[in-house]
């Protein structure tokens, strides 16, 4: 039966990693349906990947000291990780937030469609410019804003998981919503594993750990306030809105440690 359950869990991880990356981990079988929702409690363990290669081109700026150089890499090698799922959706809900003062369906019509809008095209240059720019400008000399940096990934989907977990309501998700299963994950599971990654996180920092905790608070509440603002501007939650939170939080968190760090 302990077998069983640790081959479940495996199998939630891979399915984790496979949904967020393009890491070719995916189980061959089908999957039962509780697997898959309960996967989502493993995100923050798949985003862990994103963090892996913020820290390998951190080790290599030693080298190249560029840090110009630095912030292209990490979120280029992102974005092709990822298979720039999260940046698609955040075109796709500009488009929708450039009709938001239309019914709910046809918001929906206009962010499913494969054409981007001006909105879209515009909010995608806006975001990789402020990456490019937050990253690139920061003040590195303390240690903690490279560690805060390689810890923004992680925090990113944590604040996802947490966003499905409490807040949206299965009910209200339309009737094809990619979303419908992974609501349905396990909120103890998914509380449990994602405050066990953010307490792990902030134990191995060799330093003063309530800066860490400090920049987590104020991230959760950003979070928190920008979900609410997309999902009453575009009258519900998809996986587009969600995926989209994902970036804006990690753009607001890269603000945070250049505006932080160039404050200390």
């Amino acid at each position: 039966m302990f077998f069983k359950y640790l081959q479940s869990l495996f199998l939630e991880l891979r399915f984790a990693i496979s949904f967020l990356t393009l890491l070719p981990v995916s189980p061959k079988a089908k999957l039962d349906e509780k697997i898959i929702s309960d996967s989502l409690a493993f995100f923050p363990f798949a985003a862990l990947f994103f963090s892996l290669l913020s820290a390998g081109f951190i080790y290599l700026n030693t080298f190249i000291d560029n840090q110009l150089v630095l912030a292209f890499l990490i979120i280029s090698s992102h974005a092709l990780l990822s298979g720039g799922l999260h940046l698609d959706a955040v075109m796709d809900s500009h488009d929708g937030l450039a009709c938001s003062d239309r019914a709910r369906d046809e918001i929906v019509r206009v962010m499913k469609d494969s054409r981007a809008g001006a909105f879209a095209v515009i909010a995608l240059f806006f975001t990789l410019s402020a990456q490019l720019i937050f990253i690139s400008q920061a003040d590195y000399s303390s240690s903690l804003y490279l560690y805060l940096l390689i810890l923004v990934p992680v925090l990113s989907r944590i604040f996802m998981v947490l966003e499905l977990v409490f807040f949206v309501n299965p009910k209200k998700l339309d009737v094809k919503s990619s979303l419908l299963t992974f609501v349905q994950v396990s909120k103890f599971k998914a509380l449990i594993l994602g405050s066990l990654v953010i307490l792990a996180l902030v134990y191995f920092y060799p330093h003063t750990k309530i800066c860490i905790l400090v920049f987590v608070f104020i991230a959760l509440v950003f979070s928190i306030l920008f979900y609410r603002f997309l999902n009453y501007k575009l009258k519900g939650q998809n996986g587009d809105s969600i995926g989209c939170g994902l970036v804006v939080n990690e753009v607001f968190m890269y603000l945070l440690i250049f505006v932080f760090s160039n404050l200390s």
